[in-house]
């Protein structure tokens, strides 16, 4: 296999064994004989023969079965899979992200699928909380991925690629950024999966630039529109394509997309999970184009319209705190801690019922000299930060800061007669 990594001993991956280093050893290698015969792995791949190897031999552990949709590969990818124990079902591009994934669900035959790029790596941390995870009656699970950035940093981000597959309305729909039905009807809630997390390195500026995903996401979005120009979940797709391109112009044409998108919503979209996002999305697009007022608009609209949502909530924290609104900030900032904000159907930021609005809160007490308070405040946010992430040093930082603050003597009086 030129150009790619061969499979242990040259021949199919047996999915039943592996060597224990793979496994983390005996005990996780007994918690992993519980999880495999419940777990399929569903990928679509096209020229991923570098890839592939590594995403194969992270996931194979924990999984009983492989399913592997081809839309078209021109090197070894077909090869490298079936050689890695997998069914490989080759099915054409039909720009359409949600066709593949909804061909490689059909395909599978265990009761929850895993979903996985192969620019991706899976790691499991807890083995016996991902076995009891499978038998606690939750349908899906949001993710952690560590994306790597380009500074040398990872940022953390929650995606839905653990659920239930055996239900007619766990399939996706959507050209691109897909979503699944029953989620995003709010029919199923989503958990977050502690036990598990898995590192990306597909969006950095030179994997980006190499196989063009802005541009292929752009057009297929665009194709969304023109097919279905008065669905609102269409124009928000546009708008996310059109955010990730590093221009005012591309910012200015996704405020206008997102603005169809909001201008189309009707009662019937309430429940779903996308319109949260598409609030956000706006709300973050205006303030990179400094429109303020407009931005201060949309983030009272969307909480008028969710005012449990955490996400929400604390984007129009933010937004008060940077308009130096303490009180309106620490009220949004409070409503995230609240039991309703837990129980809210969606969460863009797993953080944003615990670290993260903490961290804000915080913030917020310091810039009203209520040094006490932000020190408890911080240090329950510090407590509850991943280690790693930005948040976490944001919190150490400021807690160093005012412990300096505070330890500082006054000064001395001059008492030179």
């Amino acid at each position: 296999m030129s150009g790619s990594e061969s499979p242990p001993s040259g021949r199919a991956f047996d999915l039943q064994g592996g060597s224990e280093a793979c496994r983390g050893g005996d005990v996780a290698d007994a918690w992993a004989a519980q999880i495999r015969p419940r777990v399929s792995l569903c990928m679509i791949v096209r020229d991923e023969a570098t890839n592939l190897p590594r995403v194969l031999r992270s996931a194979a552990p924990w999984v009983g079965e492989i399913v592997v949709v081809d839309t078209g590969s021109q090197d070894e990818s077909p090869a490298i899979a079936a050689a890695y124990g997998a069914r490989v079902v080759h099915d054409p591009w039909r720009d359409s992200f949600a066709h593949a994934r909804n061909t490689s669900l059909a395909q599978a035959s265990l009761p929850f699928a895993l979903l996985l790029d192969a620019d991706e790596e899976l790691v499991v941390t807890d083995a016996p909380a991902f076995a009891r995870a499978l038998t606690q009656g939750v349908l899906a699970y949001a993710v952690d991925c560590h994306d790597q950035r380009d500074d040398g940093g990872v940022s953390i981000a929650p995606l839905l690629r653990l659920f239930r597959r055996d239900r007619e309305d766990m399939r996706f729909h959507g050209a691109v950024h897909e979503q699944l039905t029953a989620v995003a009807r709010g029919n199923v809630s989503v958990a977050h999966a502690p036990f598990m997390h898995f590192l990306h390195a597909g969006h950095t500026q030179a994997v980006v630039r190499g196989r063009d995903k802005d541009a292929r996401n752009l057009s297929l979005a665009r194709k969304q529109v023109q097919s279905s120009p008065t669905d609102p979940f269409a124009w928000y797709c546009l708008g996310q394509a059109l955010v990730t391109a590093p221009s005012s112009s591309r910012l200015t044409e996704a405020r206008q997309a997102f603005s169809q998108a909001l201008f189309r919503l009707t009662a019937a979209h309430e429940g779903e999970a996308f319109v949260v996002s598409l609030f956000a999305s706006q709300a973050s697009t205006l303030q990179q184009l400094g429109l303020e007022p407009e931005r201060q608009r949309t983030l009272d609209a969307a909480v008028a319209c969710y005012p449990n949502s955490p996400d929400l909530r604390l984007a129009r924290g933010n937004y008060a705190l940077s308009q130096s609104d303490f009180t309106a900030a620490e009220t949004d900032f409070r409503a995230c801690l609240t039991p309703a904000a837990e129980a809210f159907f969606v969460r863009l930021d797993p953080a944003a019922t615990g670290a993260r609005a903490l961290t804000q809160l915080g913030l917020c007490l310091v810039k009203q000299q209520r040094f006490d308070e932000a020190v408890v405040t911080l240090s329950q946010a510090s407590a509850l930060a991943r280690p790693g992430d930005d948040l976490a040093r944001t919190v150490l930082a400021k807690l160093l800061e005012m412990a300096s603050r505070r330890s500082k003597p006054p000064a001395a009086e001059d008492d030179r007669d």
